[in-house]
């Protein structure tokens, strides 16, 4: 994603989404995050561009309908199959991992406990060539 890129980031806390834009921009100026805090409002966004993400982060645990509900959402519509989604939450339960794989996910990353971290796994995520990935390969962590 070495061109301008948008990314979707949903969660549920104020402070990890400012957080996360931060970091984003301290990672790649050309990269503009549109944060969302509700479910709902995130798939509205998708299901009426412009903008087209080019990667979608989603926090796990969310009221009413969380990151994995979203996920399955997400990957029903063909449309959204060139958008990588990036679970991106505080658990690491091995559960969590396989259902995510299992839903379509692309990425899992354990949520960073530093700013330093953080920005390492945005930085990862966005130097990814999504383009060149199996389309069904998954991918644990950052390297």
């Amino acid at each position: 994603m070495n061109t301008e890129a948008i990314v979707f980031y949903l969660d549920d806390d104020q402070e990890d989404l400012l957080f996360f834009k931060d970091a984003a921009s301290l990672v790649a100026k050309e990269v503009e995050v549109k944060t969302r805090m509700n479910s709902d409002e995130l798939l509205h966004d998708l299901h009426n561009p412009p903008p087209v993400p080019s990667a979608i982060f989603l926090d796990i645990n969310m009221p009413k309908r969380n990151g994995l509900d979203v996920l399955t959402s997400i990957r029903n519509r063909s449309e959204f199959d060139h958008i990588p989604v990036i679970i991106f939450t505080t658990s690491n339960s091995p559960d969590v991992i396989d259902k995510s794989k299992q839903l379509g996910a692309n990425l899992f990353i354990t949520k960073p406990t530093n700013f330093s971290d953080l920005k390492k796994a945005i930085k990862y995520t966005l130097d990814l060539d999504w383009k060149t990935l199996v389309q069904d390969q998954f991918l644990y962590g950052v390297n």
